[in-house]
């Protein structure tokens, strides 16, 4: 019996979430269209080329960084950030 009113708990949640969710959506696109805003970048050319410079750069350096500490055998694994991670990204 208990289970079967979770249940319908669970499932009238899951409806006033989606109603939320389009609402929330719903506010987006007319605050988008009220102030002109796209959901749109543009970059040019050097732009894009120095972007994507500084990031493979600073992505090279993490890299390195990673390699020398699992070489030394400093590199470890906070196992709690991950599961919280993990948390805030199912929601």
């Amino acid at each position: 019996m208990e289970i079967k009113k979770l249940q319908e708990y669970a499932k009238l949640y899951e409806a006033s979430i989606s109603g939320v969710k389009k609402e929330a959506k719903d506010v987006r696109t007319k605050a988008l269209s009220a102030f002109n805003i796209s959901d749109r970048v543009e970059f040019s050319s050097n732009q894009s080329k120095a972007f994507f410079e500084t990031y493979e750069k600073s992505r090279m350096d993490r890299v390195r960084l990673l390699k020398e500490k699992i070489e030394t055998g400093s590199y470890s694994i906070d196992t709690s950030e991950i599961a919280k991670k993990m948390v805030e990204e199912s929601w």
